[in-house]
């Protein structure tokens, strides 16, 4: 049978100020198996709101680079990017270029951006080339964070939280070179999302509105069949105002999961609870290894 859960939140979680969650770890559910969750009422709806592209446009906002802030407010910027290195937008392209960025943002190694995208090092070297002269404050902006992070001993997000190294006198490690780098991104971010949900917290007071969890930069919400649309309206208006409020120049997209609200299934694998039941894993070839964020090989 069902029962309700109450996950406890830490909502200072890590270093960049996120939430976390334990007991249960529902911020952790892979995706596959989300459909397990449901409503709390037969006439309640599970919707998910999520930020489109959220740390590319803060990236974007940070470094004050037009031609990304232009194409986030504008495009789908992975498919823009898929179509400038591969002329064409489709799914695996595009999986290459959100890679290109996740190595931009948090530091991977050459060699680990050439393996994900299924390329050579030295190609690889120069597709990245290739973005920072697309975006071409990107590099300087983050040179700017590492050159400050070792004068000062410490990164800092738009809302002036701040991260310092352990010791100041020593030469700044590789691993504190990324997180001078990304921690202003996340923690800006974080900022973001927490002020959404305070945001959401006024606005719906009084509203059968619950928050189910608070996922990085995805609310996921359950409300009244009947008043679904309405509150979701609501809460994409909270996240949209609460990034313009940090960040005035971007335009932010708010994607909308609604489709199938009898359960929280954001990877479209199921629509209901019984459907999910009767085929858990989606019909998914769990020989080939890791899927999402399920890596198979754990429970053959």
């Amino acid at each position: 049978g069902c029962q309700n859960i109450r996950p406890q939140y830490n909502v200072v979680g890590t270093a960049t100020d996120r939430c976390t969650g334990s007991a249960p770890n529902i911020m952790g559910l892979p995706k596959i198996f989300r459909p397990v969750i449901v409503p709390s009422r037969k006439d309640f709806g599970i919707v998910e709101c999520d930020y489109s592209q959220m740390e590319v446009g803060v990236i974007a906002a940070l470094a004050e680079d037009k031609a990304l802030l232009e194409d986030f407010n504008q495009t789908d910027v992975y498919n823009t990017v898929a179509e400038f290195f591969w002329g064409t937008s489709g799914n695996t392209h595009r999986g290459k270029a959100k890679i290109l960025f996740l190595g931009v943002l948090y530091g991977l190694s050459i060699n680990t951006i050439a393996r994900l995208i299924d390329a050579e090092i030295d190609t690889a070297r120069k597709t990245l080339e290739r973005l920072f002269q697309r975006y071409d404050r990107l590099r300087p902006y983050q040179e700017s964070l590492v050159a400050a992070g070792t004068q000062k001993g410490y990164a800092e997000s738009v809302t002036g939280l701040k991260r310092y190294r352990f010791s100041v006198a020593s030469i700044p490690t590789y691993w504190e070179k990324n997180w001078f780098k990304n921690f202003p991104v996340q923690a800006s971010a974080a900022a973001v999302f927490k002020r959404a949900i305070i945001k959401l917290n006024q606005s719906v007071n009084g509203k059968p509105l619950r928050l189910i969890v608070p996922l990085y930069d995805s609310i996921v919400f359950e409300a009244p069949l009947a008043q679904l649309d309405n509150l979701t309206e609501i809460v994409c208006d909270c996240m949209v105002e609460s990034m313009k409020e940090f960040f005035p120049q971007l335009q932010p997209k708010i994607t909308v999961n609604n489709t199938c609200p009898a359960c929280w299934c954001s990877e479209g694998q199921a629509d209901s609870i019984e459907k999910f039941l009767d085929n858990p894993i989606g019909g998914i070839d769990v020989t080939k290894g890791k899927s999402g964020n399920v890596d198979w090989s754990k429970y053959l």
